[in-house]
């Protein structure tokens, strides 16, 4: 990872929901085996009914397969056996952890205590892992696909919801583009409306004579300055999943268009996507 950025404690707590919603992966270093593996882990709403998950704001709850063979046991197991791993995993309590916490293409980076381990019981086969929730966390600047120039540059219209409910709109100019997300050029009083992890509603063309609108969610992972004053380039990554339906079939026809046509092998720019 080439660097991190700092997000303040309102991003860090919008990114860390979002992942919770999401079932994010998380890789878990422990510091108390310096030598050991990290240990893939999901993210997980906090049980029970409201007035309990309350009291558990302040705590990411993980869980862990410690069951060989399972697609997500992933605790480094040499000969032991499911008992011996989850003694193992228990005397981490107390202990000080780096999470590797992955949503969609980005990562994020935090630490956080471990305050109790719970074992596998009834139905759940999972060891539970609590541990204290990080008040802001980092974004890690890396990309998975190819940047894709654009030679004519098109309009991007952004649209996003405030917290009083109240939508802000504006407009930015289409730089490059992904599989899995784009960056736009705007004037620097639309990009500082806007926050990272901030959801944002985007519709754009891949050139201004294209009649096909691509109309998709995304989340803002980066800002930079545009190297032109009054001007800043915002990097978004799009949304998928079940809560984004309506966004699916947008990025699937993208990446369709990406990939299928002469501009991927023509104008790539950059060892990674946006």
């Amino acid at each position: 990872m080439p660097y991190a950025i700092n997000l303040n404690e309102r991003q860090s707590a919008r990114t860390l929901e979002q992942a919770i919603r999401h079932g994010s992966e998380v890789l878990l270093e422990a510091r108390l085996w310096p030598d050991a593996e990290p240990i893939t882990c999901r993210l997980e709403k906090p049980p029970g009914p409201a007035e309990e998950k309350a009291t558990v704001s302040k705590t990411l709850v993980l869980s862990c397969s410690v069951n060989p063979g399972e697609p997500r046991a992933s605790v480094p197991y040499d000969s032991q056996s499911p008992e011996e791993l989850i003694e193992r995993l228990s005397q981490l309590v107390g202990s000080y952890c780096d999470l590797f916490i992955r949503l969609g293409d980005q990562v994020y980076l935090c630490s956080g205590d471990v305050t109790r381990v719970e074992p596998p019981a009834g139905n759940r086969r999972d060891v539970r892992l609590h541990l204290s929730r990080a008040q802001t966390i980092q974004v890690a600047q890396r990309r998975r696909f190819r940047r894709i120039d654009v030679a004519d540059s098109s309009k991007v219209h952004l649209s996003w919801t405030k917290e009083d409910r109240s939508v802000n709109e504006g407009i930015a100019w289409l730089c490059n583009v992904s599989p899995n997300g784009i960056a736009c050029r705007a004037d620097a009083h639309v990009v500082d409306q806007l926050w990272i992890g901030d959801q944002v509603h985007i519709e754009f063309t891949l050139t201004p004579s294209d009649p096909e609108r691509l109309v998709m969610e995304a989340v803002v992972c980066n800002k930079t300055p545009a190297g032109t004053a009054g001007k800043m380039i915002i990097g978004m990554q799009f949304l998928t999943g079940p809560e984004n339906e309506a966004s699916n079939e947008a990025i699937k026809t993208l990446r369709r268009r990406l990939w299928g046509s002469s501009l991927l092998a023509s104008r790539v720019h950059g060892p990674e996507g946006s």
